[in-house]
């Protein structure tokens, strides 16, 4: 039978969230999710419901150098919802890494729910417990 996609988000930490974003402020100043040393982020499933199209894009990606883009809304997208599913388990990130929106400028408007938990993957050590 397997482990159910809400499972994974009981048996580790649960970092879900759901943000608004508005058409006037850049949606890249705060984290969607903090990243943790040791840890890494699994998102499961992203839902963007824009309210106010504009000509910027979304992308969903970590803060590592390189980052690990793994959602992007194109330039002027439609208002209504757009969802990204990543499966069950989810796509993991850098270890240690945050999850960002980063708005090309700012524009477009609307709520974001982010499905996603926290799993310990690095040595565990008194520091990231």
């Amino acid at each position: 039978m397997g482990i159910k996609r809400d499972e994974y988000r009981t048996v580790f930490q649960d970092v879900s969230v759901d943000k608004n974003f508005v058409a006037g402020s850049s949606a890249s100043e705060d984290p969607l999710i903090a990243g943790k040393a040791g840890y890494t982020i699994f998102v499961q499933k992203i839902t963007v419901a824009i309210t106010t199209s504009a000509a910027q894009s979304l992308t969903f990606q970590d803060n590592a150098t390189t980052p690990i883009v793994i959602a992007v809304i194109p330039n002027s997208a439609s208002v209504g919802s757009h969802e990204f599913e990543f499966g069950k388990k989810g796509v993991g990130l850098t270890v240690g890494k945050d999850l960002d929106l980063v708005a090309s400028a700012a524009g477009p408007a609307g709520q974001i729910h982010v499905q996603a938990y926290l799993r310990l993957i690095g040595p565990v050590t008194p520091a990231n417990l």
